[in-house]
């Protein structure tokens, strides 16, 4: 479900290690945190989903000392079989595309995000997402195949046969997070 979501700027993958830990990263696109870039990890309770953090990110729905994002606007109780992982990465994207504008450090916190995004990961894990700087003679010609919009080293997926429009049946409203209900 997480791969059918129109979930732009948001990628994860779970630890190689551990299935219960998720490793994120989500790279803001607009607003206050256009041109962000912060990594996050997701810890899933052990006896997830029956039961119900983020790096030094200046939010309101992140707290300072914990580093953990405040999910209960969303999910005031997880509810096993109703709520999904990719519900919680679309709250996440729309959260940092519009949030208050009087929270102050956001440039500084962007900017600093930006500097470690090459840093050596904390773990050996082979999951954990990392990022390389530009090479051309790596990296170019790939570059040139994209921007030519004819990329050669992925195979048309069933979405792209569909002519980039997703399938299947939802019962979850777009842009919702909350299933359709008789409410």
């Amino acid at each position: 479900m997480i791969e059918s979501e129109k979930l732009s700027g948001i990628y994860v993958i779970p630890s190689y290690a551990n299935s219960l830990q998720w490793f994120g990263v989500f790279f803001g696109r607009q607003g206050l945190y256009a041109e962000s870039v912060f990594r996050f990890t997701i810890l899933l309770p052990d006896r997830f989903p029956d039961d119900k953090s983020l790096p030094d990110v200046i939010h309101p729905h992140v707290c300072p000392y914990t580093h953990s994002l405040d999910v209960s606007h969303a999910f005031p109780e997880w509810r096993c079989g109703e709520d999904h992982l990719w519900q919680l990465l679309k709250y996440l994207q729309v959260i940092f595309s519009d949030p208050l504008d009087s929270i102050r450090g956001i440039e500084e916190n962007i900017k600093e995000s930006k500097e470690h995004i090459f840093d050596t990961p904390p773990t050996e894990d082979p999951h954990y997402i990392v990022f390389e700087k530009f090479q051309q003679d790596v990296h170019g010609p790939v570059l040139e195949r994209i921007k030519a919009g004819r990329s050669k080293l992925t195979e048309p997926s069933a979405q792209q046969a569909n002519g980039g429009h997703a399938t299947g049946l939802s019962w979850v409203k777009e842009g919702e997070f909350k299933p359709l209900s008789i409410e």
